[in-house]
């Protein structure tokens, strides 16, 4: 009988154990269920969640508890944007567009195997999806630690959603992903599944632009209860910091080193080779919805002593493309010519040039048809064009097609302009890279191997030959300033093996007159010394011999390349005739 009774007394237990947890339970659920702030963890719950579920992020050191609404994937949090600033904040409501419910149901997506043809950056949520950048493609590709392909989303393009060249990926600790779309100088943010949540980002070296981009990461913050995340700007030697909602929070870094460094610079030739052949050049993208949709530029110049003006309608669309996709490397970052020279031609080849190059050339061709010019004159035609341009003092480079919109370039731009106008019109010619003076210009491409009597030229002894050309302003072929005589030149072609299908300058006349001038400015010297010493004043008529050379010499500065004029000059003048001849008696 005891024995009976005491089961049953168990049993009874147990059954009161039951329910009291089942009542504990349930109170705990309903607590849960409560569309309000708790006060002790200040944290708002939309919907109910299990306690095993319920994701409780960080604690800081006062115990607040930080993060746990999967409702609105956002965080609530005791002070405001301007009290964390010194610390860095946390994202606001104005970020969200994804709820816990849209979540649960992937978007219907076309997912094929993980197939990549330029990864270029990976990152993890830190619980189990991976994030690929695939920079052949322009996506972003989530999958699970087995590779099985979550979902998928990008595209090469300046919309939202698109990207050009990702130099980074960075997940935080609720999932939604930051991309560094370094082509387009922005920071797209994407919730879990791809969908676009907001960006920020543009040109420039303010707050929240950017000169380039090489990287991206982000970190919960346990004193300003908040993610922050971090981006690096090499090209402006900066690392902005951001809020997850793209506010700018603050900035550190700036040109320098520690110590020097020794940089074994055939192995970043060869890196940097690498990198260029295998796409660091990114395609111009043209900006749509550009207003106006055309710009009608007219450039004048002169040449042979008569005005010609060439009319040329830019597509604001590809000019603006142009204008901010911004070059990754150049001749102000690497003076090595191997570093840069291969994405200078990818940029004067970009296809947004051809319809600027087209009208260039057609307006030349008719200026030559119509002048009645000579194969060798229309050369000369096209480089007293460029010469002409402009210069302007910027160092930031430009594509062709703004030079033209512009109507100005520094040095660099206007040689690979030329360059491509030489090339399209079958000249032989390559570009030189002074380093030392850090100067762009031209080579022209010889008819033959003679050595020339006065033209600068450069190359390989008993090789083909290129005479310099200035093209910063008006200036005879082949005559070089003095500043850039010590300077030893980098020559540099897009392609050497297409030499004997081009055609040669004639540079015989261009050496006769350079010759010429340079003979006469040294009798002028001679002439204007002699006149002013007193044993020699009265020998010889100075000032009339002096006079002579002075207006020949003029025609030829203001006429550089009207070589039929100057030469015609020179013969009636006599001036090479004229001969010093001092008697004693």
């Amino acid at each position: 009988m005891k024995n009976s009774f005491r089961i049953i007394y168990k049993k009874g237990l147990l059954f009161v154990a039951i329910i009291a947890t089942l009542l504990v339970i349930s109170t705990i659920y309903i607590v849960l269920d409560r569309d309000e702030l708790d006060t002790t963890t200040g944290v708002t719950l939309n919907q109910p969640m299990s306690l095993f579920s319920l994701r409780l992020g960080n604690i800081s050191s006062n115990a607040s508890l930080v993060s746990a609404d999967t409702s609105t994937y956002e965080m609530r949090e005791e002070s405001d944007i301007e009290a964390l600033r010194s610390a860095i904040t946390a994202p606001t409501s104005s970020q969200t567009k994804t709820s816990e419910k849209d979540a649960d149901q992937t978007p219907p997506q076309d997912l094929s195997k993980p197939l990549f043809s330029d990864i270029t950056a990976i990152a993890t949520d830190g619980n189990r999806y991976l994030y690929l950048a695939d920079n052949g493609a322009a996506t972003i590709t989530k999958t699970d630690g087995k590779g099985n392909v979550v979902a998928r989303w990008g595209g090469f393009g300046t919309k939202e959603g698109e990207f050009r060249n990702i130099a980074g990926i960075a997940v935080d600790i609720y999932g939604f992903v930051y991309v560094a779309d370094a082509g387009n100088l922005r920071i797209q943010k994407f919730d879990p599944y791809g969908r676009s949540v907001t960006m920020w980002g543009q040109r420039g070296t303010g707050r929240g632009q950017f000169m380039s981009m090489s990287g991206i990461a982000s970190q919960y913050n346990i004193d300003a209860k908040g993610t922050l995340i971090f981006v690096t700007d090499p090209a402006a030697a900066r690392v902005q910091v951001f809020s997850t909602s793209g506010e700018y929070i603050g900035v550190w870094g700036e040109y320098g080193s520690i110590a020097p460094v020794e940089v074994d610079h055939s192995t970043v030739a060869g890196v940097m080779g690498r990198m260029s052949l295998s796409g660091s050049y990114v395609p111009i993208v043209p900006t749509e919805n550009a207003d106006p949709k055309v710009a009608e530029r007219n450039i004048a110049f002169t040449f042979k002593g008569k005005e010609h003006s060439i009319q040329i309608n830019v597509d604001r669309g590809a000019y603006l493309g142009a204008k901010y996709n911004t070059p990754t490397i150049g001749a102000d970052t690497f003076p090595e010519p191997e570093l840069w020279s291969e994405y200078y031609f990818k940029m004067y080849s970009d296809p947004v040039n051809d319809p600027v190059f087209d009208s260039i050339l057609t307006s030349l061709q008719q200026i030559q048809r119509r002048e009645r010019l000579s194969d060798r004159e229309a050369i000369e035609l096209a480089i007293a064009f460029v010469q002409q341009i402009p210069l302007s003092k910027d160092t930031t480079v430009k594509y062709p097609i703004e030079v033209i919109h512009d109507k100005t370039g520094n040095s660099f731009d206007k040689a690979l302009l030329l360059y491509g106008i030489l090339e399209r019109l079958g000249i032989n010619a390559a570009y030189l890279y002074f380093p030392k003076s850090k100067e762009g210009s031209i080579g022209l491409g010889k008819t033959s191997l003679a050595t020339a009597t006065a033209l600068a030229e450069f190359g390989p002894a008993n090789q083909y030959r290129y005479i310099y050309v200035d093209v910063t302003k008006p200036t005879a072929i082949g005559n070089m300033p003095d500043a850039l005589k010590n300077d030893d030149p980098f020559l540099l072609r897009e392609n050497w093996d297409n030499i004997n299908e081009l055609k040669g300058y004639d540079f015989n006349t261009a050496d006769e007159v350079l010759y010429t001038y340079e003979f006469l400015k040294s009798r002028l010297d001679y002439i204007n010394k002699a006149k002013n010493t007193p044993e020699l004043r009265g020998k010889l008529d100075w000032n009339d011999m002096g006079n002579k050379i002075s207006e020949v010499l003029k025609i030829i500065e203001e006429n550089p390349l009207d070589y039929d004029r100057i030469v015609t000059r020179i013969k009636n003048s006599k001036v090479t005739e004229i001969r010093i001849r001092i008697n004693d008696d």
